[in-house]
């Protein structure tokens, strides 16, 4: 056949959206003195890095549940860290952090997982009490908010990756909130932009967005093969700055709509999933949440993601967790071999909702 079904995790971008951003004179609203605007979120968890060890720092607790990704700054860096628990909801737990900061005042990094914000109130008062570095690894979190305030605001540090929430080839953020901080981490030295790699990433994102439009099946085979060039062109450096194709694509987003959008998604796979076979992580979507996906889990959580990308469907596992972390992280371990995150980008059409729990529910017949 010709023609076939393709839903995939994020975004693509549409000919009229490069076109606009190509033809634009300026990057309003992207210029801030606390933000240094990157490659990656990793970039952004790296040079942040290199700042704490010149003034001190050599160790960091991180939460035992987080992207393998996140430990190759620290391993570059010369930076150790330790792991504190999280609970069933992946929630911070507290006392663990309360146990690993009587050993050692170290900075505290703490991730909002698919866009759902940390017990902020507490960890704020904690981090002041103890005087410990608060960062935010708001990742999965751009555009979400707590008690009005955007999360990466919270605290001392924010970590942002754009490109997970929106169609630009590259694209990530640190925040800095003290100006005296800023201005030493603005003085950072930065490697150019690989604008091959952008280039190659942009032209997967527009493949990806005409794909899915047309269900067309070349594009498909056109899509794997710029996405393998791409690879093949990625490097693993120093941290760059933001390009440019990024950056006019990002001035030219109607961010209330991706919000909105994405929130709309979420909320209608919410009243519509109703298997015993999967559990919605986060059943309620909190009125200042813009979700990065719909978590959930399922026993058998390999057979539903291969049943899906049979069936045209792109899912995210959040994630596969390294032996060492779930040797000694019970909790961690069990959400790690059951989640799985369906797409709710602002793109998503309502049949294209339709279709992935058409498919779910012919899984769990299976």
């Amino acid at each position: 056949m010709l023609v076939e079904k393709a839903v995939y995790f994020k975004s693509g971008l549409s000919p009229c959206q490069l076109l606009s951003a190509v033809l634009s004179a300026g990057l309003q609203g992207l210029n801030s003195k606390n933000q240094i605007l990157l490659g990656s979120g990793r970039d952004a968890i790296w040079i942040l890095l290199q700042d704490l060890r010149r003034c001190g720092y050599k160790r960091v607790m991180l939460p035992s549940y987080l992207c393998p990704s996140v430990i190759s700054p620290f391993e570059k860096t010369g930076t150790s860290y330790r792991l504190y628990k999280v609970d069933r909801d992946l929630r911070v737990d507290l006392d663990s952090i309360k146990a690993l900061s009587k050993e050692e005042k170290s900075p505290l990094l703490v991730i909002h997982y698919f866009g759902f914000p940390q017990q902020m109130d507490e960890l704020l008062e904690f981090c002041e009490r103890n005087e410990l570095i608060l960062i935010g690894d708001c990742a999965q979190s751009f555009l979400g908010k707590y008690a009005g305030t955007p999360l990466e605001l919270i605290g001392d540090y924010g970590i942002l990756s754009y490109r997970k929430f929106l169609p630009v080839p590259k694209g990530g953020a640190l925040t800095i909130r003290a100006e005296s901080d800023a201005d030493r981490l603005c003085s950072i030295r930065l490697q150019e932009a690989n604008y091959a790699e952008s280039l190659f990433s942009t032209v997967t994102l527009m493949m990806k967005f005409l794909h899915s439009k047309s269900g067309l099946r070349p594009l498909r085979l056109i899509t794997t093969l710029v996405n393998h060039l791409q690879d093949f062109l990625e490097t693993d450096g120093f941290p760059e700055r933001m390009d440019l194709i990024t950056r006019r694509v990002m001035s030219k987003i109607d961010l209330d709509e991706v919000f909105r959008s994405r929130r709309e998604n979420y909320e209608f796979i919410e009243k519509q999933l109703e298997l015993e076979e999967v559990t919605p992580l986060h059943p309620d979507l909190p009125r200042e949440v813009c979700p990065y996906g719909f978590p959930l889990l399922a026993e058998g959580r390999d057979s539903l993601v291969e049943f899906l990308r049979r069936r045209g469907i792109e899912t995210s596992v959040d994630w596969r967790l390294p032996d060492y972390v779930t040797k000694n992280f019970p909790v961690s371990r069990e959400i790690s071999r059951r989640i799985l995150t369906l797409p709710v980008h602002q793109q998503l059409r309502r049949d294209q909702l339709l279709y992935i729990l058409e498919s779910i529910e012919a899984w769990a017949r299976t």
